[in-house]
């Protein structure tokens, strides 16, 4: 028998387009166990990891259960890692930013969001914020999931730079913010503290006003005095509203230069946009809703002859 018949079969694994490939189709979690082997499996995943790190968001949450979860909502794919109920909650929090640092280095993604819930130990609390701001920047959204009115408007007053801040708890109905709002993106969950006030001093590009206690009325009030020029807003300004019943009759009457459009129809619903306009024929504002919902309104503040 010659020596090329008697060959080994070659490690095709050495062979890194195909490595590639079998770490391409393998699950966020294994590779992740992978990464934590070894400085040489690290440096091997990590461009697979990196190029799937561009293409999802990947969240930490960290709540009074005591775990620490890596999600990724694009694949609906979650891994978690939880300490025993006798760890205190700072140990838990200070024992797995190694594993978050980690996670971070090894995706690099774009697309990071924070879901904290700080009604915890005050020690943790304020680490945790520290390690948030640290971040703040290439944070996509933070989520606040707590009940502390404290903490939230903390929050609101720290946090002026991150992609989007959520404020997605049942705060007291006693909670009240007077100071101006600022961030780029602002989302208000349970949102009955939220006043015309607050969405008139916003400085973002968007703020999204949820299960809030205004009525139809209020926002027809805010818009006569903005549209007469005695409140302001910041040009190009996305509002989304919703309420418990829609009454677009009640929002738009009375004010000047308001014209309707059909702009989507489906078999289930229909989009309907309003325009509002100027004396001069400027368009200052769109509105649109959907219907049979008749829950939610977006309007946009703006000042050109752009069309939705």
């Amino acid at each position: 028998m010659d020596a090329q018949s008697t060959a080994k079969f070659p490690n095709v694994f050495k062979l890194y387009p195909v490595l590639r490939e079998v770490l391409e189709n393998m699950e966020p979690a294994e590779l992740i166990n992978l990464s934590f082997c070894s400085k040489r499996t690290l440096n091997t995943v990590k461009p697979v990891c990196t190029n799937i790190g561009q293409q999802m968001e990947i969240g930490f949450k960290f709540d009074d259960t005591k775990t620490v979860t890596f999600a990724c909502p694009d694949v609906r794919w979650e891994a978690s890692w939880q300490q025993g109920p006798e760890v205190t909650f700072w140990k838990t929090w200070r024992s797995s930013q190694t594993k978050i640092e980690h996670i971070f280095q090894l995706f690099n993604s774009p697309n990071f969001a924070a879901k904290l819930d700080l009604d915890i130990d005050p020690k943790t609390t304020k680490s945790m914020i520290e390690w948030a701001k640290q971040r703040e920047t290439v944070l996509s959204h933070l989520y606040y999931c707590g009940t502390s009115g404290r903490q939230a408007s903390k929050l609101l007053r720290t946090f002026h730079n991150c992609g989007r801040l959520s404020l997605a708890g049942n705060l007291s109905q006693r909670f009240r913010v007077n100071f101006p709002l600022e961030s780029p993106i602002l989302i208000i969950h349970n949102a009955h503290w939220v006043t015309m006030e607050n969405i008139c001093s916003f400085k973002g590009q968007a703020i999204a006003v949820l299960q809030s206690s205004l009525r139809n009325g209020n926002l027809n009030v805010f818009l006569k005095e903005w549209k007469s020029g005695s409140r302001r807003v910041d040009l190009n300004l996305y509002l989304m509203m919703s309420f418990t019943y829609l009454d677009i009759s009640t929002i738009v009457l009375d004010i000047p230069h308001v014209a309707r459009r059909w702009i989507r129809k489906t078999d289930n619903k229909e989009t309907i946009l309003y325009e509002v306009f100027n004396d001069d024929n400027t368009m200052v504002a769109s509105m649109f809703y959907e219907e049979p919902l008749f829950r939610k309104m977006i309007i946009i503040f703006r000042d050109s002859q752009d069309r939705l």
